[in-house]
């Protein structure tokens, strides 16, 4: 068994989770101080968060 590889990829996929989950959380926290600046910021965000969960997917399903 690879363990250089499978450790690569537990440290990939923690690093995508954190930035997931951190994007999520500034997505929250703009939604919640109004304006346009910060809704435009929220909805930034939460595209991403769109983004990295669609790319997930198309990984899981044709990779």
């Amino acid at each position: 068994m690879n363990w250089g590889a499978l450790g690569g990829v537990l440290l990939v996929s923690l690093a995508v989770v954190v930035g997931t989950v951190g994007l999520f959380s500034l997505g929250i926290a703009a939604a919640d101080r109004g304006g346009a600046v910060a809704g435009a910021g929220s909805a930034l965000c939460f595209a991403g968060c769109a983004v990295l969960v669609g790319c997930g997917i198309y990984l899981v399903a044709v990779g």
